[in-house]
């Protein structure tokens, strides 16, 4: 089970390519936050999120726990977190005080590049570098070492990159 914030969903759905979160976790859980994040008039991607049946909206039983959590995250990422230590599920997150947050909870993690990594693996996808210079481009963010270390785990890192490493 995987609980998603909106970061993954808006910029997959920004390139046009959100069945890839679907084939990399299945169905997602959002909490309401998240909801009220992605429905917004006019932005992009809010279309194809709605009319994705395998993205559930989930409330939250316990809210306590989000006073709990640093005044520095959203709502949806507080609600994320919330949700998925609530449920025992992973979450997916690309937010970096997010997802430090959630390790300090001893929550499991997943991130765009890992449905990337996943789709590449599971061969849905034949080049990963495309779509995630394509994510960068929609204001994906991620650093060049980080881009780097990523190429190299699916085998895409240019010969002469390597080369210079020796």
């Amino acid at each position: 089970m995987v609980i998603a914030n909106s970061t993954a969903l808006i910029v997959f759905a920004r390139i046009q390519r959100l069945e890839l979160l679907q084939s990399a976790f299945g169905e997602l859980l959002i909490p309401l936050a998240v909801e009220k994040e992605l429905n917004v008039p006019g932005k992009p991607g809010v279309k194809e999120i709605q009319a994705a049946d395998w993205i559930r909206t989930e409330p939250i039983k316990d809210r306590s726990f989000i006073n709990q959590l640093p005044d520095s995250l959203d709502a949806g990422e507080k609600e994320a977190i919330a949700l998925a230590r609530e449920l025992g599920a992973i979450l997916l997150s690309d937010d970096r005080a997010a997802r430090r947050t959630a390790r300090q909870y001893g929550l499991e993690l997943n991130s765009s590049l890992t449905a990337l990594q996943s789709a590449k693996s599971a061969g849905v996808i034949d080049k990963a570098k495309p779509l995630l210079d394509e994510m960068i481009a929609q204001d994906f963010r991620v650093s060049k070492q980080l881009y780097r270390e990523f190429l190299e785990r699916v085998d895409e890192l240019p010969t002469e990159s390597k080369d210079n490493d020796q």
